[in-house]
């Protein structure tokens, strides 16, 4: 039995592994869009800043 999204401790390497596999996915079907962000800037930005955040 799968056991709910909510109850895993840290779901974020989990959705990271989804989002990975739905870009591979989209490009290997020729229907690739490209990012509206650069995350990495956003990185640099000051901390509690909209960017930021």
């Amino acid at each position: 039995m799968m056991q709910p999204f909510a109850a895993s401790p840290n779901p974020t390497p989990r959705l990271q592994q989804i989002l990975d596999l739905l870009d591979r996915i989209t490009e290997a079907q020729g229907q690739n869009v490209p990012p509206i962000v650069d995350i990495e800037k956003l990185r640099f930005l000051p901390t509690a800043t909209f960017g930021r955040t």
